[in-house]
């Protein structure tokens, strides 16, 4: 007579699916937050750049630069400043006064760059700006100018970058040292 099999899972088929799911636990639950770092890690060292790049061009071009910060929409671009054109020579009716005053300091704005560095800039999905200190104080909210003069100084200000899963960087400009610096926060 043979016998019948039961039903059911033997010691070592059990070890084995113990042993899957500890490996499971072990290398990927772990990993999953790797891709939201990396993604934080990404835009902190694209801001740098692009903050380092309007120092850069405020000193190599004489005109002021600054980065923009939208921290509602997670966005920023670089703009420059340009003075407003010359008033046009108008006919002068020689009968009236001539004024003497000393001439006005130039009018302009901030305006954005022509090139692909004035475009809006994204920050990735799951990254935004949780908070931006400056001279004036910190915004939480709203769009904030981080600017680099013609020397080469700047807006002192900390830039806080956060993603979905809670890590933080903090950028931190240096007005006088001519660089940007990165930092975790903990």
């Amino acid at each position: 007579m043979r016998k019948r099999r039961q039903a059911g899972f033997t010691l070592i088929e059990l070890a084995a699916v113990v042993v899957v799911i500890a490996l499971l636990y072990g290398f990927v639950l772990p990993n999953l937050g790797i891709g939201s770092r990396r993604a934080l890690d990404g835009e902190a060292e694209g801001l740098r750049a692009d903050l380092e790049l309007a120092r850069v061009r405020a000193i190599a071009t004489g005109a002021p630069h600054r980065i923009a910060i939208d921290i509602d929409r997670a966005r920023f671009h670089m703009e420059r400043f340009e003075n407003a054109p010359p008033p046009t020579a108008e006919a002068r009716d020689p009968r009236e006064p001539l004024d003497l005053a000393a001439p006005r300091p130039a009018a302009g704005s901030f305006e954005p760059l022509p090139t692909r560095h004035g475009r809006v800039r994204k920050f990735s999905d799951g990254v935004f700006v949780s908070r931006v200190e400056t001279a004036e104080g910190p915004a939480d909210q709203g769009t904030v100018a981080v600017a680099f003069w013609q020397d080469g100084s700047a807006t002192p200000a900390r830039i806080r970058l956060m993603n979905d899963s809670g890590d933080e960087l903090e950028l931190e400009i240096l007005p006088l040292a001519d660089s940007v610096r990165v930092h975790v926060v903990h």
